[in-house]
């Protein structure tokens, strides 16, 4: 939960009311120059890309977001199994998402454990 950057700015903007507008904050360096959002292509992106947001608390999730840099930890990785375990009727090892901490990769790594049933 440590942000990655920070905008120094000489004073907050604000609005009529006195609080600030956050309409007139200027871009992170993340927002402006990160990956785009690259939405879940297939039914396996879709459930570990839905999973994810609920076990991290966050908006949306795309492809290829990172569980780590999203704030994921072990703890939370143990969670999101057992979540998965439940959606989708298969075992998933805590250890495949630190192998594959990309939501596009470590679905395609539930894939393969499907193929293999």
């Amino acid at each position: 939960m440590i942000p990655t950057g920070f905008v120094i700015v000489d004073e907050l903007p604000l609005n009529a009311h006195g609080k600030v507008d956050r309409s007139r904050l200027p871009e992170s360096p993340d927002d402006a120059g990160g990956m785009d959002f690259v939405a879940p292509r297939n039914d396996t992106e879709k459930a570990v890309c839905e999973e994810w947001a609920q076990v991290l608390a966050t908006g949306l999730v795309g492809v290829t977001d990172d569980f780590f840099q999203l704030g994921g930890h072990s703890l939370l990785a143990t969670a999101l199994t057992a979540r998965l375990r439940r959606r989708l009727g298969i075992r998933v090892p805590v250890r495949m998402l630190f192998d594959h901490p990309t939501a596009e990769a470590f679905a395609a790594a539930i894939d393969d454990l499907l193929d293999r049933r």
